[in-house]
């Protein structure tokens, strides 16, 4: 899995959680032989207003995803859990973006309509639906890493404490 996270300028503070948020969140939707073959760009950047992310496709596997910088960073890994679902929806041939319509699960759906209806499309639906769990998931991946890290340092201390007693 090849995930590079970029920002030109601005606060650069969450850029390495925000590229282990990505990992996380395609570790989660994706086989172990998939992730091998993935190539993924993540951006921080401006968007048009209104906009928190949008994602392309180049190809299976192939993805370009971009977030609002300017989000507040429980907005940012929402937006990169919703999109990173998009790429799985392409990846697993469940969505297809064609010249006048979209597919969803072999249905046409025309392109005028499917952006009328964005919010209540099947596609959205299902990032919507899922996006909040994903991030609950990392959130929670996050505060038992940092327990077993302490757990690891106060085992340290008292190991070393140990050896000064029978030192002395």
């Amino acid at each position: 899995m090849d995930i590079r996270v970029y920002m030109r300028g601005g606060d650069r503070t969450n850029l390495s959680l925000v590229k282990e948020a990505a990992q996380f969140f395609f570790t989660d939707l994706y086989t172990k032989k998939q992730q091998e073959k993935l190539i993924v760009t993540v951006r921080l950047a401006v968007l048009k207003e209104g906009l928190l992310g949008e994602q392309d496709t180049f190809s299976k596997f192939n993805h370009s995803i971009r977030v609002d910088k300017f989000a507040p960073l429980d907005d940012i890994l929402t937006t990169l859990a919703h999109e990173t679902i998009h790429c799985k929806q392409y990846d697993s041939g469940k969505l297809k973006e064609l010249t006048n319509h979209i597919r969803w699960k072999n249905k046409k759906i025309p392109i005028d309509l499917a952006e009328k209806v964005y919010y209540t499309s099947p596609w959205e639906s299902e990032a919507f639906t899922k996006e909040s769990k994903m991030v609950a998931r990392f959130w929670v991946h996050k505060m038992r890493q940092a327990h077993s890290e302490n757990v690891e340092m106060l085992l340290e201390e008292k190991a070393k404490e140990k050896e000064e007693i029978y030192e002395s």
